[in-house]
Order: C-alpha cells, then sequence, then structure tokens
C-alpha cells in the first residue's frame, strides 16, 4: 500500500521549467524546455502541468515583434505578438495551431508569410506605416535563416518526442462536463 502512495505521490513533486539555448541561425533562436524536479522534492497537491517544448523564435530587433513556434509533441503552436492597437478587430491574430509539412520548411515559405505578418501590423497595431516597413525589412531580411532554423526545429522535435504529427483539431471530450477537457480529432504531418 505503501508503494501504491510514493507511486501516486511522484506525480505531485513540484517541477521546474528549464530553458536551454540550442542553436542560432541568424536572427532565429532555437530553444528547448524541460521539466526537472526540485532538488530536494517539494511536494504540493496541485501544480500547473510541466510539459516538455521545443521552441523557435523570431524576433524584431527591438523586442516589439516576436514570432514563435512551440512545440509540446501533441502540438505545433504559431503565435505572434505585436503593440496592439488600442480597439484591436477580433480577427487580428495569427497564432493558432498548425502541422509539420513532408518537406521542411524553405527560406521561400518565411518570405511569403510576410504579407499576412505586414497585414496584420496594419489593421491591428498601433504602429507606424513606417515603422511597418522598417519590421517588413527586418521580417524579410532574415529569410535566408528560415528554412535552416526550421530544420533544426524538426530534427529537436523528433529527438525529444519521436515524430512530427500533431494535433490539428480537437473536440470536447464531454459537453455536460467541460472540465473533462479536450480529446484530438486530427493529427497531421510526417511521422518523423
Amino acid at each position: 500500500m505503501l508503494t501504491l502512495i510514493a507511486f501516486i505521490a511522484q506525480d505531485y513533486v513540484l517541477r521546474d521549467l528549464q530553458k536551454s539555448p540550442i542553436a542560432a541561425h541568424g536572427p532565429f533562436k532555437l530553444e528547448r524546455e524541460d521539466c526537472i524536479a526540485r532538488d530536494p522534492p517539494v511536494a504540493v497537491l496541485h501544480y500547473a502541468p510541466c510539459r516538455p517544448m521545443a521552441r523557435l523564435i523570431w524576433s524584431s530587433s527591438d523586442g516589439q515583434i516576436l514570432i514563435k513556434y512551440e512545440d509540446d509533441g501533441g502540438w505545433l503552436g504559431r503565435y505572434f505578438s505585436f503593440p496592439t492597437a488600442p480597439a484591436m478587430p477580433n480577427l487580428c491574430g495569427l497564432a493558432g495551431f498548425t502541422a509539420y509539412q513532408t518537406k521542411p520548411s524553405s527560406n521561400g515559405d518565411w518570405q511569403n508569410s510576410g504579407k499576412a505578418i505586414v497585414s496584420t501590423l496594419e489593421k491591428c497595431s498601433r504602429l507606424t506605416s513606417l515603422q511597418i516597413a522598417s519590421y517588413k525589412n527586418e521580417f524579410l531580411a532574415a529569410a535566408p535563416y528560415y528554412g535552416e532554423a526550421a530544420t533544426s526545429l524538426r530534427s529537436l522535435t523528433v529527438s525529444m518526442f519521436g515524430n512530427l504529427r500533431r494535433c490539428t483539431a480537437q473536440k470536447e471530450i464531454t459537453k455536460s462536463n467541460p472540465m473533462n477537457g479536450f480529446t484530438c480529432v486530427r493529427q497531421e504531418g510526417p511521422s518523423s
């Protein structure tokens, strides 16, 4: 009985997130985040789940614009942050879940996404047109490094999680009890 209690209790040892830089590809930074148990272990009744994460980050030189891809082995999220307008329209985000493609991303993929980024900044930010033009140039200057950075993210996630298949659609487990959570209904991406 004591063994069973110890086994269950080990799940409630407080863990801290530890970020480790892995590589830099021009303006892109690749980092790994792992859950490390505290030493000595500190038992707690409830704690926020701690999950390992692979992260690819691009930031403007002044830090005002941030684009990051976060992969926790189940989801690949893309997040975009910028100085928002006071009365920002509802459809202003470029955040969401995505999937790895069969072929690694290329420098051209980064350039092609520039139009959507600029359009979002024009509609949703409090930046001036001169500032937006400057950020656009900085964004496009990062393109030659993107293919290599994206390939490094793929390699890191395969080494951490074993594959590249990620959930892209979910549904609620039960509508009567939303605390039950969600389940994945569609996975996309190559197996490795």
